[in-house]
């Protein structure tokens, strides 16, 4: 083991007299040059820092601009079972798909996935790292003077929507659907809209009710009453 000491001495001999020389900047490019692999940070690190992807705004890309075609063959292109991923309409599965893919740092494979198939005149950067997007672009639901309050938005949660629905409502409203009272529907969809309440948001909650069932009016809402 003499030689693995000697190799010691000799390496820090070196780091000693590059920094009395104020060249330690010139060993570390060397060292980089002679083994990339050191200094390098592995892929996935790379392609996450290179771009922040918001996934709020890359959910409503998908959702917008995509269809449940689209989102089997994006699936398909990741190496991801389509059939794995919950839910009967492109908002659950699309909430499913960022989810998973940012479980697994996979978040710029999916951004560049969807990229490819959004309509060209519509495309723009899902990637803001002070992205701070609300339920505004929702369509607006319009009840005059007869706006529902959270125990009427919270009965047509439970009459209306699945649980994998009320977790979407949840996630664009960014509102934590493992923070809210309940495991039953019923209790989710309650603490969901008195929550949205409490933050001034129940209005933007109605609008997204309205964007996942336009066919409803404010007669869906004035019969929960």
């Amino acid at each position: 083991m003499i030689w693995l000491s000697r190799k010691s001495d000799t390496v820090q001999n070196l780091v000693s007299l590059m920094a009395r020389n104020g060249r330690l900047p010139d060993l570390a490019a060397a060292v980089g040059q002679e083994r990339p692999f050191l200094t390098a940070p592995p892929p996935d690190q790379t392609m996450q820092e290179s771009l922040s992807i918001d996934r709020l705004t890359l959910y409503r890309q998908i959702t917008d601009y995509l269809t449940m075609a689209d989102i089997e063959a994006i699936a398909f292109d990741l190496g991801i079972q389509y059939e794995d991923l919950a839910g009967e309409n492109r908002y659950v599965k699309a909430l499913e798909l960022v989810q998973y893919m940012e479980r697994r740092n996979r978040l710029p494979e999916l951004y560049e996935a969807v990229q490819l198939r959004r309509p060209a005149s519509e495309k723009s950067a899902a990637i803001d790292t002070h992205a701070n997007q609300t339920a505004g672009d929702a369509p607006t639901v319009t009840f005059g003077f007869n706006q529902p309050d959270a125990k009427q938005v919270a009965t047509i949660l439970n009459e209306k929507f699945s649980l994998d629905e009320i977790k979407t409502l949840s996630f664009e409203l960014q509102i934590d659907f493992e923070d809210l009272e309940g495991s039953t529907k019923a209790a989710k969809g309650r603490s969901l809209a008195v929550t949205a309440q409490e933050k001034n948001r129940l209005n933007d909650l109605i609008n997204l009710v309205g964007r996942i069932r336009p066919d409803m009016d404010s007669g869906g809402f004035s019969e929960a009453a």
